[in-house]
């Protein structure tokens, strides 16, 4: 209902976190909350044409393009999947993501508050993830562990997609 109604309303800096382990469904839900909504989900690319790694900094420039171009409202979902690089406060090198240190909390933050097409950002964890830094413009979060086939904690009011429970 969240995304559902900052689309209707065109409200700008509309933002959802979805973390979890890798391969537990947490781009599948992205794109099927697209569907739901009549809109095509626009995926931030993690690799070039050529099949080489984008570096956090051009796929989080593509990201505010994405933002720039868009109306509010009228655009797809914004999905950012693999942002643990643009989150990063550096702790995730021992997990092999490497921060760069590019992004200011106040960048980030300015383009969570800004973005005019409503966004899901993925990650596999939230452990060395500024969270506290951009929590404030976060709306909703949906994490766990386990695999989304199970009940998981959200905060998203009481909705149901296939089967999974969202709490508030």
């Amino acid at each position: 209902k969240y995304l559902e109604a900052s689309f209707r309303e065109g409200a700008v800096g509309a933002n959802v976190l979805f973390w979890g382990s890798p391969g537990t469904g947490k781009t599948e839900v992205a794109r099927y909350l697209a569907q739901t909504l009549r809109k095509k989900p626009l995926e931030i690319n993690t690799v070039d044409p050529d099949g080489h790694a984008l570096k956090s900094a051009d796929r989080f420039d593509c990201f505010r393009f994405c933002q720039g171009v868009m109306r509010k409202g009228c655009g797809p979902l914004v999905v950012f999947d693999e942002v643990e690089d643009v989150l990063s406060d550096d702790t995730f090198a021992r997990l092999g993501f490497k921060g760069n240190g590019s992004f200011s909390k106040g960048l980030v933050n300015k383009v969570l508050e800004s973005n005019t097409a409503p966004s899901i950002w993925i990650t596999n964890t939230v452990d060395g993830v500024a969270i506290e830094a951009v929590a404030g413009n976060i709306q909703a979060t949906v994490g766990g562990a386990g695999p989304l086939s199970n009940t998981i904690s959200a905060g998203v009011g009481g909705n149901m997609i296939n089967g999974i429970k969202f709490f508030a």
